[in-house]
Formats: C-alpha cells, sequence, structure tokens
C-alpha cells in the first residue's frame, strides 16, 4: 500500500549527495556558534539534567520537520525519526 505516493527508496549516490548537503549546511550555521567562548562556557555550565531535557525536547521537533520539509520523502514515521536522529547527532 502506497501512502500519498511518497517513496523512500532513493539510489545510494542521491543519498550521500543529500547527506553531504545537510552536513555542509549545519557546518556553515554552527561553526560560528562553535567558536564563542559564550556557548563553551554554557555548555560546561549548564546543570546535565537540562542538557539532556534539551536533547529530549528536540527529538520531537526534528521529526516534525523531517517529516513535513525534509530533504526527501519519507514512507513511515521510522524513517523520520532515523533522519532526525541522524540530524541531532
Amino acid at each position: 500500500m502506497v501512502q500519498s505516493g511518497r517513496s523512500a527508496h532513493h539510489p545510494p549516490s542521491r543519498v550521500i549527495r543529500d547527506f553531504g548537503r545537510a552536513a555542509g549546511g549545519a557546518l556553515i550555521f554552527s561553526l560560528p556558534m562553535l567558536m564563542t567562548t559564550e556557548l563553551w562556557s554554557l555548555g560546561f555550565y549548564l546543570d546535565r539534567l537540562r542538557l539532556l531535557l534539551l536533547v529530549v525536547a528536540s527529538l520531537p521537533l526534528l521529526v516534525l520537520l523531517s517529516r513535513h520539509v525534509g530533504f526527501e520523502r519519507t514512507r513511515s514515521w521510522r524513517s523520520d525519526m532515523f533522519d532526525a536522529l541522524i540530524a541531532l547527532g
């Protein structure tokens, strides 16, 4: 059964290209933040429970982003969860 014409089967070269683009975009936006002392000190002094809460709270948001505006059309929520875990990593 096909759900609304969505397909998740792509050739490996396309997946690698899309992953490379995503990693490049992540570097462009995150590298300047990683170079600031404020961000490093926030990571060192923030309570570990709050950091865990931030990661846990961001996971559903990443799944929803993957579902609605992801790089590829996915067939299931499981695939969206996998994409979100890659983005979180």
